[in-house]
């Protein structure tokens, strides 16, 4: 059969039911595709609607044209709800990926504000954070001072913290010195003592062993304590 001939044949076999699989087979092709694939080379393409072969170009089905706006109102509803996925939104909404979707909403004038967790009008967002930034105008004047003064503050800081008491082991016995010293400075190491949890002991025995280091008596102190010298832990905490 000639090409003619064998598109009236398959017309004739459609009219009457036969499957275009089956009919392919019955006429000897390859495969189904290369029977399409004739058939489609004579300038026919095949009707859904009426199970047939039709002569033309296949026509299109119309694209709907969604309105950008509506499209916009759509994310913006999408993510009203706090559990929304953006990659599922996005899939939802026909977007390639999230980053697609938020290219489209930028150039229709919205950002993604993550205080929201949704997109919101460039303007109210660029408002906002300009908001945001005047509310820290009153903290600069206090970290300029706290800038200016930071030596004193530290300084301040460590008073009485981070010093470690060192805590002498002596060789010896306990004995007892009666020596007379300013009542001020006897209150003072009695309040020292009650405030760090140290005794007026250790107090006197680190200000006398402190002192002959720094006055003449370094060789001498070290000699005392020997390798028996060791850091206590901070004995105010």
């Amino acid at each position: 059969m000639n090409s003619e001939e064998k598109l009236r044949y398959i017309f004739e076999q459609l009219k009457k039911g036969i499957e275009r699989e089956e009919l392919s087979e019955k006429m000897g092709y390859k495969n189904y595709n290369s029977f399409k694939n004739f058939v489609r080379s004579k300038g026919y393409y095949w009707e859904k609607e009426g199970k047939r072969y039709v002569k033309g170009k296949k026509r299109e089905a119309p694209k709907i044209k969604v309105d950008d706006s509506f499209r916009v109102k759509r994310v913006l509803m999408y993510f009203q709800d706090e559990n929304a996925d953006p990659k599922e939104v996005a899939k939802k909404l026909d977007f390639d990926n999230y980053k697609d979707m938020s290219n489209f909403m930028k150039m229709k004038g919205y950002l993604w504000s993550s205080k929201e967790s949704n997109f919101v009008k460039k303007e109210e967002y660029l408002n906002r954070n300009l908001e945001e930034l005047k509310n820290l105008d009153k903290y600069i004047e206090l970290l300029e001072l706290l800038s200016k003064n930071y030596g004193n503050l530290e300084e301040a800081l460590n008073l009485n913290s981070g010093k470690v008491i060192k805590k002498y082991r002596i060789p010896g016995i306990n004995t007892i010195k009666s020596v007379q010293i300013i009542s001020s400075l006897n209150e003072m190491a009695r309040e020292y003592s009650r405030a760090f949890n140290i005794t007026q002991k250790n107090i006197f025995e680190v200000a006398l062993i402190e002192f002959f280091q720094k006055y003449g008596f370094e060789r001498e102190i070290k000699y005392l304590l020997g390798e028996k010298t060791e850091k206590a832990n901070n004995i105010g905490q």
